[in-house]
């Protein structure tokens, strides 16, 4: 019994030397990439089920040899493991953030999904959908603006991961 608490105990230690070494990754409950229009808030794995919705679409796919690669490792760099792992060949991450202080009405909230797909980057979006009563995917009135806000989102990712994405 002596020893398994000890082992706990010593667990506990590396755990909080972790933390430490890693309070961005740990710690906070939320990371932000913060830029002039768009502040988005990651979503971490343990609340991705909950935050994501039947109205995320893809907005755009890019298709640079190496960039999903890329932008894969900056992101783990910055907010650790990815809000879920897919087990498959054609995914294999996908980042997930809530996004602040941007008009999604009447939607309630905005959210942005950061993945690979068969070898491109895919970024995707419920900007301009939302769910009805039974749950289904419908069009607001923001849907045709969903092509200016690809280019807005696109353009602060590259600024913040420091990364060249292009179309």
């Amino acid at each position: 019994m002596a020893v398994l608490q000890l082992a706990k105990a010593s667990a506990r230690a590396r755990v909080a030397v972790l933390i430490k070494k890693r309070p961005s990754i740990h710690t906070m409950k939320e990371c932000f990439l913060k830029a002039a229009a768009v502040q988005l808030a990651f979503i971490p794995v343990e609340e991705f089920y909950f935050a994501l919705t039947l109205a995320v679409r893809t907005l755009e796919e890019l298709e640079q040899p190496g960039l999903p690669e890329q932008v894969k490792m900056r992101l783990a760099d910055l907010y650790g493991q990815p809000s879920t792992v897919a087990a498959a060949s054609q995914n294999t991450y996908n980042y997930v953030f809530r996004v602040k202080d941007h008009d999604n009405s009447p939607s309630p909230q905005l959210i942005i999904s950061i993945s690979d797909w068969q070898e491109k980057l895919r970024l995707s979006s419920d900007y301009g959908w939302m769910l009805d009563a039974e749950r289904k995917p419908i069009r607001t009135t923001r849907f045709d603006q969903r092509s200016a806000f690809c280019q807005q989102l696109r353009a602060q990712l590259q600024e913040q991961l420091q990364i060249p994405l292009l179309g």
